[in-house]
């Protein structure tokens, strides 16, 4: 049984107070009870108005009309505290930046429309948004010719985020885009005519849309893409009318576990698959499918207690108003320095929990499978998430700058993964990464790997020392975009397409390192690399 999840104003509740056959009906924007304004409420009429009143802690009212963006008098050029415009190929994108508890609130998205002109701009974008409103407003790109690359709505590092008796509309690509957030919800809100899609999420935990429509959307991949996220629900909605020219259209497309579709009318959709990815399976319950020509790409979606659905049951499912709460994200290890300054770990969530910038973290001796992880294809961490691979899942470590990761004897300490197709330790945008006396690799299971063992791409003063990286990664050591790496005193064995690999790197030492049972080419520096040196000597054409 779902429990009751509690979220929203006493609006959002109202809105969603009549179900007719289970299909949500929304009050009028109208008739919603308004709060008393205070001394931080602006009614605005006019675009340059609407920019000037953006700011923390301020419910901006709009006279109903059309807002267009592109006709303020600093579009392109003048800012304010609280935005700014960002250049895209055809114009200028408005992004609103830390306007903490900003509401916007047109009354009626009948009769309120922000727009703006530039195919390629979101119509508004909010960077680390904390405690936004978005309430009965119509978004969308200006009537004219051409397909668009922006998209609607996008909101990036954003928490408590509410979006009620809203229309997002195409061409935009997507309605909603949510990245890096938390705490969103989306309800009574209409997502139409969009060129690739309806919502996609990245990186994001406990999102809820409700009492809501999605229609007439072309598809790239799915009505709905979620990746590397957790607690995610579609409930009491309707999704209609959507189709997708490929044939890897559907309508969940998703890699990661935690994903809810309840009380759903899913009806007159063209597209091939109903759910496809290479994630965990989708909880389904009380839905109506009208119709699916394949019901799921590689996994089967499961009932609440974890029971696969079959084609039949999914095919003969009735429709029912149902509630949802979140799981919550997995209990995160209490990690602290000892007094060595150190951050001394004896297993896999231990030693995720404690990767972080300016962070030294000591492997006591042991097995470290990622594969294992309690957050393991879920959402990750603030400094490292999961990737899709085809048969799982990567580690991916961004943004720890200052982190070592170290052991006192790599006979002893080792950092596996299962997948055959990911790398074992991928590092993303950060600098000054240690990787010491610490042994890499696959697991060793039967099967040929795609994946490598250490990936470094826009890292610059990194260290790999005494390290043993062995296969079936296909490159022990792969860098790409890097500047001043130094590979010293590493045993690297056993990979199948070579040893170390660089590609547009600037400074590279590789010295005394022990180099055997490789296949392929065991090191190559690309055209764009410069002061490649392995023991002094550049890599020769022919090595």
């Amino acid at each position: 049984m779902m429990k009751k999840r509690t979220i929203g104003k006493a609006a959002a509740f109202l809105c969603a107070l009549v179900m007719l056959f289970a299909v949500p009906f929304c009050a009028a924007a109208q008739d919603l009870p308004r709060e008393t304004e205070s001394a931080n409420t602006v009614q605005v009429s006019t675009v340059d108005e609407f920019l000037a009143a953006i700011g923390p802690d301020v419910e901006i009212v709009l006279a109903p009309g059309e807002y267009n963006l592109t006709q303020a008098k600093g579009y392109g050029r003048t800012g304010g505290q609280y935005y700014h415009w960002e250049s895209t190929f055809d114009g200028y994108e408005l992004v609103i930046t830390d306007a903490s508890g900003l509401t916007i609130n047109g009354l009626d998205a009948s009769l309120v429309t922000i727009s703006t002109e530039p195919r390629y701009a979101n119509v508004l974008r909010f960077d680390y948004a904390a405690n936004l409103t978005i309430s009965n407003i119509t978004l969308g790109h200006t009537k004219e010719q051409g397909s668009c690359i922006g998209g609607v709505l996008l909101v990036e590092s954003g928490s408590n985020v509410e979006i009620q008796n809203a229309r997002l509309y195409g061409c935009g690509v997507r309605g909603i885009d949510l990245r890096s957030c938390q705490n969103v919800h989306v309800d009574c809100t209409d997502v139409y005519e969009c060129s690739m899609g309806c919502v996609y999420i990245q990186g994001s935990t406990n999102i809820l849309f409700e009492n809501s429509k999605f229609y007439n959307c072309a598809l790239a991949d799915g009505v709905f893409e979620i990746f590397s996220s957790s607690d995610v629900a579609v409930i009491n909605s309707e999704v209609y009318g959507n189709w997708g020219e490929f044939f890897y259209s559907s309508l969940v497309y998703s890699d990661c576990p935690g994903i809810y579709l309840g009380g759903l009318d899913v009806h007159d959709n063209q597209f091939i698959y109903m759910f496809r990815g290479d994630g965990s399976p989708v909880t389904v319950e009380n839905c109506r499918f009208d119709y699916a020509e394949q019901w799921a790409e590689n996994v089967m979606p499961v009932s609440p207690d974890g029971q696969e659905l079959t084609a039949g049951e999914l095919a003969s499912m009735k429709m029912r108003t149902v509630t949802w709460e979140p799981a919550g994200r997995p209990e995160v290890p209490d990690v602290q320095a000892g007094e060595d300054g150190k951050i001394h770990v004896t297993n896999v969530d231990e030693f995720l929990a404690a990767i972080a910038p300016n962070t030294t973290i000591f492997l006591e001796p042991g097995e470290y499978d990622l594969s294992t992880a309690a957050t393991y294809a879920g959402l990750g961490g603030d400094y490292y998430h999961w990737e899709s691979v085809f048969d799982g899942y990567e580690l991916v470590i961004r943004g720890a700058s200052n982190l070592t990761i170290e052991a006192a004897d790599p006979q002893n300490v080792s950092i596996v993964t299962q997948p055959r197709y990911a790398n074992v330790l991928r590092f993303e945008n950060l600098s000054n990464v240690i990787l010491r006396n610490v042994t890499a690799g696959h697991t060793p299971e039967a099967g040929e790997c795609a994946g490598g063992v250490i990936q470094l791409s826009y890292a610059n003063n990194s260290i790999i020392e005494g390290c043993r990286l062995f296969g079936c990664g296909i490159l022990g050591v792969q860098a790409i975009s890097c500047n001043n790496l130094s590979v010293y005193n590493c045993e690297i064995y056993q990979c199948s397409s070579g040893a170390a690999w660089f590609y547009g790197c600037k400074t590279v030492r590789m010295d005394h390192c022990n180099i055997h049972d490789i296949g392929g080419r065991a090191l190559y520096a690309d055209y764009y690399c410069s002061d490649v040196l392995v023991d002094g000597n550049p890599i020769p054409d022919d090595f």
